[in-house]
């Protein structure tokens, strides 16, 4: 009888685990991050680092991309098991969000040749294309998701509503098939907004 009881006991510890789980947010996390930002993330989130775990309804984060990662992601193509996640994520329609500060071939901006450093910046274009959503900081995560400009079949996209055009505003826009930016007369554009125009050969349109 006593046996029969630590059994139930057991049984029920176990079914209570589950049910906390069904209701748990569970976060991947590929990379490395900060003391508080993981107490952050925390939080609000299990935080797991294993990409063999079932992932089906888990958000990723990556902390930090390589220039070799950012390539095989750009292309399609995988060598890792955080790549091979990353991807399976992409093609099942999911959002993987990407910490700018962790993408490492920008610091390289001013001492790489520029043809190199624009394939980097296409790559980058693709992902976000691909659904990666790049973020500046972590608390963006617990942040409703920016509102991203309405797109037609024309060849201008309405930017008017910004007073600062950043870089990642024309990135978040699928560009290639646009090729004139409108912006406001007030609006103030970045030094890296303003390569970014260039290297793409975009045109900018004050109104």
């Amino acid at each position: 009888m006593m046996e029969q009881q630590v059994i139930d006991a057991i049984v029920n510890e176990i079914y209570n685990r589950l049910k906390q789980c069904d209701h748990a947010s569970y976060l991947l996390l590929i990379g490395a991050i900060g003391v508080e930002d993981e107490k952050m993330l925390k939080g609000s989130y299990q935080l797991t680092r294993n990409t063999l775990e079932n992932l089906d309804h888990t958000t990723i984060l990556i902390s930090e991309l390589s220039e070799e990662q950012l390539a095989h992601l750009a292309l399609g193509c995988s060598y890792t098991d955080e790549e091979r996640c990353i991807l399976k994520a992409l093609l099942e329609g999911r959002t993987v969000y990407l910490l700018e500060s962790g993408i490492t071939y920008r610091k390289y901006k001013k001492t790489a040749h520029k043809p190199l450093y624009t394939l980097y910046q296409d790559y980058e274009s693709k992902l976000i294309q691909y659904g990666i959503r790049i973020i500046s900081h972590i608390g963006e995560l617990f942040t409703s998701q920016k509102e991203e400009p309405i797109l037609t079949h024309s060849k201008e996209v309405d930017l008017k509503h910004k007073k600062l055009l950043l870089e990642t505003d024309l990135m978040h826009t699928h560009l290639e098939t646009f090729t004139v930016i409108e912006i406001s007369k007030k609006c103030i554009v970045t030094p890296l907004a303003e390569d970014y125009i260039r290297s793409h050969k975009l045109k900018i349109k004050r109104v």
